[in-house]
């Protein structure tokens, strides 16, 4: 979608003047139809004209693509004709359709994009619905507690000293963090936003709190050590030898296995399987999973459900981090830059005095591969596809005779007819939030997997318009009542909108994860 100001949304007409014309016997006129679409809902319409089905070769022409676009998707049980409206004005589009013995038909549509309505884009964030606490724990570090956000998929924290500036410590899954890298005698404060519905709340209200002495059997106020008293000497002292330390012993068995089968990048869900007897991980008081040190910028928790893994029954209160399968759990993280990673799952080591200590008892290392790189490699890969001398798919012309606004709109064509929405329907309809998410399909890099949404295609064509030298980024608008990504380029002084979105998506036929195999 070409939004100029990001004001439009398109509603177009296409007047069907069904003109079939035979080879030997003239020119028939069919009855006239009007289709009107509603860009809000779709943006663009599919077409199946009667002899489409039957036709040997295909030819399709737009007058304006610049006004609306056409194409041809052949696919064996699915041929259509797809119309894509640009901007306001009229068009007539062609569609021949050559059959067998030499007839053939054609098909004349006189499509008119009419104004739009105006679309909601104040930029103003959402507020942070809650609120922050800090208080010291035992050991003197800072814990912070912080209001669940409806909608939020994970939250970022930041912290400053008096004198200092603003820096992220921490992407959370959860809504409770102990930062254990604070030092002593130093006041810190906290703030926190949440990531909602594809973009950032304004930050939670500023909480200070002061660090004293740092260590163990520290009290909750770290308040100041009291003198010890006159020590006691026993009038017949029997000293007994020490014994020695006995060895943690696991409660339950773990094995940890990755069930990603793309290649897993920073910001790709890593999908694990644990495997294990423990019959309710969820229980904070029982078992934890540790991914990596603290410090290295790795977050885990809840994020999908995978529609190709059978989950089992389990309470709904222990739905939030683990999710119950045969033999075990599913866990969910993310990590947010490259490196080697360490998965711990540890238990929960009760001693006296409430001096409990997290004991590791299985890991597993994952790799976690420079995405940066490898989409900047696949962008420059589509420029060199489309800039080649012998593509013209769109029907714009040589690469060298194209303005600024033409590329960008082949690299806006070209996302979107080389990649699929991930959802279930193969029949070309926009559902919206009915995304879901497959192991053995999606998980991974769109450039990898061919699925990308809205948001994912927005960034691809602002890479690639940048690699262009072109002014341009992700812009969020609305669609359908819900938000709504977009590219905005700044070209000669002027805002243009590109939306790379691919319409059309479905799966492979899939089958549920084997997990006895792992």
């Amino acid at each position: 979608m070409n939004m100029k100001n990001g004001k439009r949304i398109i509603i177009f007409t296409i007047l069907l003047l069904s003109v079939a014309l035979y080879a030997g016997t003239g020119t028939a006129l069919a009855k006239t139809k009007t289709v009107k679409v509603d860009m809000a809902n779709k943006a663009s319409k599919t077409i199946r004209p009667a002899a489409l089905l039957k036709a040997k070769k295909v030819r399709v022409k737009s007058s304006k693509p610049s006004v609306a676009k056409v194409k041809y998707k052949k696919a064996k049980k699915n041929r259509r004709i797809v119309i894509t409206g640009k901007k306001p004005g009229t068009a007539m589009v062609t569609v021949r359709c050559y059959l067998k013995g030499g007839k053939k038909k054609a098909y004349k549509y006189k499509v008119k994009v009419t104004k739009g309505v105006q679309t909601s884009q104040t930029g103003k964030k959402p507020v942070f619905a809650g609120t922050l606490k800090a208080f010291l724990n035992d050991m003197g570090y800072v814990k912070l507690q912080y209001s669940k956000i409806t909608g939020a998929e994970h939250y970022v924290v930041q912290r400053k000293t008096e004198t200092g500036e603003w820096k992220k410590i921490k992407t959370a899954w959860k809504t409770t963090l102990t930062d254990q890298t604070v030092k002593a005698d130093t006041m810190y404060e906290y703030r926190v936003q949440a990531w909602v519905s594809g973009t950032y709340t304004q930050y939670s209200n500023v909480v200070r709190i002061a660090v004293g002495k740092i260590g163990s059997n520290n009290d909750a106020g770290n308040s100041s050590p009291q003198p010890s008293p006159e020590p006691v000497v026993p009038s017949v002292p029997t000293p007994k030898p020490s014994p020695e330390p006995t060895p943690y012993q696991a409660k339950y068995s773990y094995e940890v296995s990755v069930l990603n089968q793309f290649t897993i990048y920073e910001d790709v869900p890593i999908v694990l399987y644990v495997k294990t007897d423990n019959p309710n991980p969820n229980d904070f008081d029982n078992v934890y999973v540790s991914i990596g040190a603290y410090g290295e910028k790795v977050g885990g928790g809840s994020a999908f459900s995978y529609e190709d893994i059978e989950y089992l029954e389990q309470e709904e209160t222990n739905t939030k981090f683990f999710k119950k399968v045969k033999d075990g759990w599913i866990y969910t993280c993310v990590a947010e830059e490259p490196g080697t990673h360490t998965v711990s799952i540890q238990e929960l080591e009760k001693g006296e005095n409430n001096n409990n200590t997290w004991r590791t008892v299985d890991t597993f290392q994952i790799e976690v591969k420079d995405g940066a790189a490898s989409k900047k490699a696949f962008c420059e890969k589509v420029i060199q596809t489309v800039s080649s001398e012998e593509y013209n798919e769109d029907g714009l012309g040589k690469w060298g005779s194209l303005t600024e606004q033409q590329k960008m709109e082949r690299l806006e064509e070209y996302i979107r007819d080389n990649m699929n929405y991930p959802r279930i329907d193969t029949n070309g309809s926009y559902l919206g939030y009915n995304t879901i998410w497959i192991i053995q399909e999606n998980v991974g890099a769109d450039w990898e997997t061919g699925f990308t949404d809205c948001g994912g295609a927005a960034e691809l064509l602002r890479d690639m318009a940048r690699m262009l030298g072109i002014e341009a980024y992700t812009w969020m608008t609305q669609l359908n009542g819900a938000i709504h990504i977009v590219t905005r380029t700044v070209i000669d002084g002027q805002e243009y909108y590109y939306d790379a979105t691919p319409w059309e998506g479905g799966y492979k036929n899939w089958d549920y994860i084997q997990l006895d195999k792992y």
